[in-house]
């Protein structure tokens, strides 16, 4: 397997971007790279997710299975086709306290016959959708919590 790691600092707390990153079901409102999700981000259960496509259509589909979640610090899961021999894909998201901001590190691990033959490809468009994500992630967090502390005043 080989992985393609993004990082990036969110002005909030580990626990506050758990709350967004397993609200899977509202993804499509500020993920970028994500049409429609679906599921409970619980251990052993399947989300379905439809990745954006070109256009207004929808791109791929696929059924991943939770395979760690260890709140608020570790989510990760997992789609395999033909027991991972062909293709294996693993989401992974760690959120670690970093000098009071949130340090998220958000990895694609790829595996199998066709994450060998597309590998280039991957490494090329992978970092940018990853990092697309991780922008507006972070961009929603701290909007939310500036609007927060303006109510506050």
């Amino acid at each position: 397997m080989f992985e393609i790691k993004t990082e990036i600092l969110i002005a909030t707390t580990p626990e506050h971007v758990w709350s967004y990153i397993i609200d899977i079901n509202h993804w499509k409102r500020w993920n970028p790279i994500i049409a429609e999700a679906q599921g409970n981000i619980e251990l052993n259960q399947k989300i379905e997710l439809t990745m954006k496509g070109k256009g207004e259509k929808h791109g791929p589909k696929y059924s991943p299975s939770i395979i760690i979640c260890e709140k608020p610090h570790h989510l990760r899961w997992s789609t395999k086709i033909l027991f991972g021999l062909m293709m294996k894909n693993d989401k992974i998201f760690k959120l670690e306290l970093h000098d009071g901001l949130t340090k998220l590190t958000h990895i694609e691990a790829f595996g199998g016959l066709m994450a060998l033959f597309f590998r280039k490809q991957f490494e090329k468009g992978v970092p940018v959708m990853l990092q697309s994500m991780n922008e507006a992630l972070k961009k929603n967090l701290e909007d939310a919590k500036s609007q927060n502390i303006q109510l506050v005043k």
